[in-house]
Formats: C-alpha cells, structure tokens, sequence
C-alpha cells in the first residue's frame, strides 16, 4: 500500500492514532480507553506501514514502528483460543524481536507463561501441529535454563512421534476437495515445525547434528518450502506469518552469535 493511502487511512482514524500514541508514549502507564476492535484497527495499520518498511529493517523508523505495534498488542489481555490467536502472538513475538527488544519479549512471555503451558493440546492434526510449534518457540525465546530448550526439542520430536496416528485420521475426516488444500498447509507446518528444530539445536549446541553451522539457510530453505505450501494451500495468514518468523528466526540466530562473543571476550579477557 502507497503513502497516500496510508495517510488517508491515518487521517480517518485521527483520534484513535491520538490515543495510541499517547498510550505508546507514556510506555502504557495511561488507562486504555480505547476498545478492542479500535486496537486491532490501529495495529493493521501499524502492520501496513512496517510491510511497506520491510525491506530496511535497519532503519530506526522500522524498529519504531515494530516496538509500537509489540506495545499496542501487548496492552490487551486475550485469550488463545483459535489457530488465528496463535498466528497473532507468534507475530507479536516476531516484531518485538525486529524492533531490538528482545528482552521485551521475554518479560511479556513469562508473563504469559501458565496460560501457554496450560494450552490444550487438541487430536485435530493441523491445530496440534501449529500449538506444539507454538510452545517449542515459546521455550526458545524464553531460554530461563538449558532445560527451555531441551523442552522445545521435545515438543518437535513428540510431533514426529505422533504424525502416524493423528495425520491418517485427520486425512480421512476431509471431503476430496478440501484434502489437497490441507494437506498443502500440513507440509507447510511440518517445515515450520523443522525450522524451529534447527533452532532448538543451534541454541543447544551451536551446529545441527550433522555439524552444519550454516543455521540461517537451513532456516530460510525450510521457511521458504513452507511460504510455497502455505500458499497452495490457500492459507495466506500462514505464509505472510512465515516472513515474520524468518525475520525473527535470523535475530534469534544473530542475538545468541553476538552472546556467544560477548562470552568468549570476557574469558579470554579475564
């Protein structure tokens, strides 16, 4: 969308942009007067201008506008009830990333800590798939001990574990024409569910298992077949979440590197 539109779209929500800025401004010390669906109005806002930025996330007007829309989405209190909810917070995970806040991020999770633990976990294979991967990348941000990763790991490998009895089931209770399409989101899943493997062992170890060190091509190979499935499927909200998720999967990746460093500096220099 062109910066005409935009400002358009600014100049006919004036006094609910106010608000939020105010309400970003202050860091969320005002009381939110605002409802929920003018929230989410501002937010798809916020997400068209950050799209139309994509392509300079150095830029500090990106970062900006990345820690505004964590801000925004984070005033609410809700509730994860559909595949759409878990899209949601996995992108507010992603854009508090990209806006260099990690730190952020992690407070607010832990925040969110019992209600993600306590998530159920349903028999319908899609939605399983996508909560399982959910709680593995809430391990991984979190990162409180050794233990957080492990626990994502294992929610991986459960997944592989379980494909055999769930996948056939699932399959079976789709008419002909829907199958493709669902089958297309699964693949699409299962290379969403790889990627967060690759990170899981990275930050465990600093390689995958066959020694390889190049973690942010594995990730984007396997991100970018999940884009590709995603779209064949017909799930466009999954394959625009995978460029947040890449965006974010690189920061992850980027943020342990430079860790790593600070770590070694401070041994060699001791």
């Amino acid at each position: 969308m062109d910066n005409n539109k935009i400002e358009l779209l600014k100049n006919y929500f004036a006094d609910l942009f106010q608000e939020i800025f105010k309400l970003v401004l202050f860091d969320k010390y005002l009381p939110l007067t605002l409802t929920r669906k003018e929230v989410e109005k501002a937010k798809e806002l916020y997400e068209l201008k950050i799209l139309e930025l994509w392509n300079n996330q150095d830029n500090e007007e990106f970062k900006k506008l990345c820690l505004d829309y964590f801000k925004i989405s984070t005033l609410l209190n809700f509730d994860i009830k559909s595949d759409e909810d878990i899209y949601e917070f996995i992108k507010i995970i992603s854009l508090g990333y990209l806006s260099e806040n990690s730190h952020l991020v992690k407070d607010f999770l832990n925040q969110q800590k019992q209600k993600i633990e306590n998530l159920e976990v349903t028999d319908k294979w899609n939605s399983r798939l996508l909560i399982k991967i959910f709680k593995a990348i809430f391990y991984l941000v979190i990162n409180n001990s050794r233990n957080d990763i492990l626990q994502a790991i294992e929610l991986i490998n459960q997944l592989r574990d379980e494909q055999k009895e769930f996948e056939e089931n699932y399959l079976k209770q789709l008419d002909e024409e829907n199958r493709p399409y669902k089958s297309a989101e699964l693949i699409s899943l299962y290379h969403f569910a790889k990627t967060s493997e690759i990170l899981g062992q990275y930050l465990l170890e600093g390689k995958t298992p066959n020694n390889d060190f190049d973690i942010e091509n594995k990730v984007k190979y396997h991100l970018k077949i999940a884009k590709e499935f995603a779209n064949a499927s017909g799930n466009i909200i999954l394959e625009l979440l995978y460029q947040y998720v890449e965006a974010f999967s690189i920061k992850l990746i980027n943020s342990n590197i430079e860790y790593v460093r600070w770590c070694n500096g401070n041994i060699l220099g001791s």
